[in-house]
């Protein structure tokens, strides 16, 4: 999602820790070159599992926010089975629009970061994801963003334990497709109260029953990490709204 990566690594690493805190989450950073192939995608989304089952040997669930693209199901499905990982996809099938309706109105917050111009126009960049933008989509342009039509930073709501201070920067256009908006955090932000678990997720699948019932936190991998930045000719699907409740309620203690 374009994420700028300051010219400082420290500054950088603080800003990450800053924001996950922020959730009460564990965050695991697999770089990637930019232009890459996809295979060097897979091979750093390997890694991560890898580093990832080191650290929590219990895990072998993988939670996605994906909502019907079956390709795209399919693909995380066979990455994931090469390295005897199982995919989680709680949200499948659920409608987008009622979808996207239920994460306003229970107070979470986001604005759009990045938005795709052959899909979206690009005045849409950079405006909050509430409902007069819900109202003002063009048809055809699905609210959760599912086919790349825009993408989200979520920065506060039930989930956090404090909201993120953010201050709007520069707006630009990239690959003369992709218009992106920046958006500078204030890392000196107090923290408040914890965050609750939103009423709009489907009940824990059945795979799930049994570490829950003995009192254990479900195998799943920490929210972080699941989506990798991708590879140049796949379209990254970490940023659409829901996307970051999902993977808080399947990844808390």
């Amino acid at each position: 999602n374009g994420v700028r990566k300051s010219t400082e690594p420290a500054d950088f690493q603080n800003s990450s820790a800053f924001g996950t805190a922020a959730l009460g989450l564990p965050l695991i950073e697999v770089p990637l070159d930019w232009p890459g192939s996809n295979e060097a995608y897979e091979e750093a989304h390997a890694r991560a599992l890898a580093g990832a089952r080191m650290r929590w040997p219990g895990i072998r669930h993988c939670a996605f926010g994906d909502l019907f693209l079956e390709d795209v199901r399919d693909y995380r499905v066979r990455q994931l089975g090469r390295e005897n990982w199982r995919a989680v996809f709680p949200l499948w099938g659920v409608d987008t629009v009622a979808l996207a309706r239920r994460f306003v109105s229970e107070g979470h917050r986001a604005v759009l970061c990045c938005v795709d111009t052959r899909q979206l126009d690009a005045s849409y960049c950079g405006r909050a994801y509430d409902a007069a933008l819900l109202d003002a989509l063009p048809a055809g342009v699905d609210p959760c963003g599912e086919r790349g039509e825009f993408h989200t930073l979520s920065h506060a709501g039930p989930l956090f334990r404090h909201p993120l201070e953010l201050r709007r920067g520069e707006s630009v256009l990239r690959d003369g497709r992709f218009q992106f908006t920046d958006f500078l955090l204030d890392e000196h932000a107090a923290p408040s109260s914890s965050p609750l678990l939103p009423s709009f997720l489907p009940p824990l699948p059945p795979l799930f029953s049994s570490c829950t019932a003995a009192g254990r936190r479900p195998a799943v991998e920490p929210a972080c990490y699941a989506h990798l930045g991708r590879a140049r000719g796949r379209r990254n699907l970490a940023a659409r709204p829901a996307l970051g409740a999902l993977y808080r309620r399947v990844d808390r203690r």
